[in-house]
């Protein structure tokens, strides 16, 4: 028994040796999930939104704080790896934040060129507004106003405008059964108006105009 003591201490050093080891590999784990992950992100195809950003984040910042308290368990070149990769997660947010803004300021104004060529009635994508009672005012008021800005526009701006210019006649053929012959007959006028200032503006387009 008098060398029970000793035995008790062996047995000791050996549990530290042990959950040290048990340490370092948990370290290592969560050095490499949290590379993988960094990997993942970088090699999936990118949707600009804010809210498949905050999914991403999210994932990333848990990953990070595990890592992060492991990090003094790690060797030189483990530690410079984790930092590699947090410094590629911040070029990669870098980058979205800024495709982020460039998406903001695009429906920015797609949404200040329908605002002016159809009103608030239209929210985007539904196109229900436009009846056989007011189609005739929502050409009106479409072609008068391409005509009183339409050499001030922007590429992105005619873009917009001409994708709408498509769907408008997409609806007036929808519910071209109940329109009348002589709203039909002005609506094909205004069409001539519409292309006239077109082409005088924006001759090339990547939308066929009707």
């Amino acid at each position: 028994m008098k060398n029970l003591p000793v035995v008790v201490s062996a047995l000791f050093i050996s549990s530290i040796f042990a959950s040290c080891k048990t340490d370092d590999t948990t370290a290592k784990a969560d050095a490499m999930v949290f590379s993988g992950y960094v990997d993942s992100v970088n090699n999936v195809k990118p949707v600009y939104t804010e809210t498949q950003w905050k999914i991403i984040d999210d994932g990333y910042q848990l990953r990070n704080e595990k890592v992060e308290k492991s990090l003094t368990k790690l060797d030189e070149a483990e530690k410079a790896k984790v930092e590699a990769d947090r410094k590629r997660y911040a070029e990669l947010k870098a980058k979205y934040d800024a495709q982020l803004k460039e998406n903001e300021k695009a429906e920015a104004t797609r949404r200040a060129v329908r605002n002016e060529l159809l009103g608030t009635a239209y929210n985007g994508s539904d196109w229900a507004f436009v009846t056989s009672a007011n189609v005739v005012s929502v050409y009106k008021n479409f072609v008068d106003r391409v005509r009183d800005h339409g050499d001030n526009y922007t590429d992105a701006q005619w873009v917009e405008t001409r994708a709408l210019w498509q769907a408008l006649n997409e609806r007036k053929e929808a519910i071209n059964g109940n329109i009348s012959v002589l709203d039909k007959i002005t609506i094909d006028h205004l069409k001539v108006a519409y292309l006239a200032v077109k082409a005088v503006n924006k001759p090339v387009s990547q939308l066929k105009d009707k």
